[in-house]
């Protein structure tokens, strides 16, 4: 049992550090541009939130999504 724990906590602390690995943080809309860039090819793009229901994020995203739509065919 001891041995599944540590596993697991070494699994998620992997799993941490690949995510913050791949984290774009975005300032303005120029970093978008890099963001769309980095997708790439990319069949699915997800979109997720610090907050719920903040207007800042809802606007973010739409601007994302336009993009993604226009430069990217989503």
């Amino acid at each position: 049992m001891k041995a599944t724990v540590i596993n697991d906590a070494i699994l998620r602390k992997n799993i941490v550090t690949k995510i913050r690995d791949k984290v774009q943080i975005i300032e303005s809309s120029s970093d978008m541009d890099d963001l769309i860039e980095k997708i790439g090819d990319a069949k699915y793009v997800l979109l997720g939130e610090a907050s719920h229901g903040t207007h800042e994020f809802y606007l973010w995203r739409a601007i994302i999504t336009k993009k993604l739509i226009a430069r990217k065919g989503f």
